[in-house]
């Protein structure tokens, strides 16, 4: 196949790209690669892309308006998206992945929790880094405007979670991939100067003043994490096979280890191996991201493997990388056969237009096809 890969400077990837394409050539998958700007397509691309089937990939965050992109008509488009924790959560409930009991909470309406145990996790839908996420009793949960950072970006719309208790001190992990391929991992608990969860207490008094974030304030990290933990990361990316690349917040339940997906972070700003947020790891954890999986290499694997699951051509998964063993994969869906059961059926076509379907229980459908339809503001 061609392959397109978009050059741009968020997330500092501009240098980093050509080492990706270098490795991709090494694979020996026989594919045409070159970079291209981030820019409207010309009749030179047409041209270049004649005789083989394209794909266009760009890890570019998904904050650039769309008719400044790279994304012609007549190529794949594999590109980060915004999406918010409703349609995430939609989109991995309808592949089959495990996500924690979830309702969505809309502008006047009273949302049925009787399925929910007394407290529950309420976040703003539109909300990241953990921002104004909050325990509170079901019978208390009523639709609000939240203001999201500094810029007062409203959410529109809440999301209702199941509370999953991790340990005496939030513990989550971050599986970063590239098409389902890991290139790094994380493990986070927060700050142990705070006060641990006092299992002997029940109901407000557990949670009083403790925060259920585990990425809050004072924050460690390392990078223990188990491969069941790496391998669900990894089955994420059948619910977003058009999406580069993802950072899966994964958390366990301490009392069944049974893990859940929280959400994937498809905008893009989860590159970790070049941006500044990358580089503050590596400073303050010691930890080198590039080291774990190969940087590029581990990059190129994803795209490689992504570009001949579109050929419909075999791909063979290495056994180890940088000392960790994966088990060997089958094939993710192509983008024509994203019409089985198990993955929802416009996950092919253009994100802005899939539909996320709601748990089985929720009866506002109407309104949630009205509110997926409108253009959302962080994921």
């Amino acid at each position: 196949m061609n392959l397109l890969l978009v050059t741009h400077d968020e997330e500092n990837q501009r240098p980093f790209l050509p080492e990706i394409l270098e490795q991709l050539r090494r694979l020996g998958g026989g594919h045409r690669c070159r970079l291209v700007h981030d820019c409207q397509p010309s009749m030179k691309h047409r041209l270049w892309m004649l005789g083989l089937p394209t794909a266009v990939v760009s890890m570019r965050p998904a904050w650039v308006r769309e008719q400044r992109r790279f994304t012609p008509g007549w190529a794949a488009v594999w590109k980060q998206v915004w999406l918010d924790k409703i349609q995430e959560c939609s989109l991995l409930e309808a592949a089959g992945l495990p996500v924690p009991t979830w309702r969505p909470v809309f502008r006047d309406a009273v949302p049925d929790l009787s399925e929910f145990d007394e407290f529950v996790v309420v976040k703003p839908a539109s909300g990241n880094r953990g921002a104004m996420v909050r325990v509170m009793r079901r019978d208390k949960v009523r639709w609000r405007p939240v203001e999201i950072g500094d810029d007062q970006m409203v959410s529109e719309a809440l999301i209702v979670q199941q509370y999953i208790h991790t340990g005496p001190w939030p513990t989550s992990y971050r599986v970063g991939t590239v098409f389902g391929e890991p290139i790094y991992v994380l493990h986070i608990t927060a700050s142990r100067a705070r006060a641990p969860f006092d299992e002997t207490t029940s109901g407000s008094q557990f949670f009083d003043g403790r925060t259920i974030v585990a990425s809050s304030k004072g924050c460690v990290m390392d990078a223990e994490v188990p491969e069941d933990v790496i391998e669900l990361g990894r089955r994420v990316h059948a619910a977003f096979p058009t999406v580069p690349v993802l950072g899966t917040d994964i958390v366990r339940d301490q009392a069944t280890g049974r893990l859940y997906v929280l959400e994937v972070n498809a905008n893009g700003w989860t590159f970790h191996l070049t941006s500044d947020g990358g580089e503050r790891i590596r400073r303050d954890f010691g930890l080198d991201l590039r080291a774990q999986f190969g940087g590029a290499t581990a990059v190129a694997r994803g795209i490689d493997r992504r570009l001949r699951e579109e050929a419909g051509m075999e791909y063979e998964l290495p056994t180890t990388h940088s000392g960790r063993v994966h088990a060997t994969l089958g094939l993710r869906p192509s983008t024509a056969d994203c019409a089985s059961p198990s993955v929802p059926s416009k996950i092919a076509g253009h994100m802005s237009q899939v539909a996320c379907r709601p748990p089985a229980a929720f009866t506002g459908y109407a309104q949630l096809e009205t509110y997926r339809s409108t253009p959302r503001g962080c994921g």
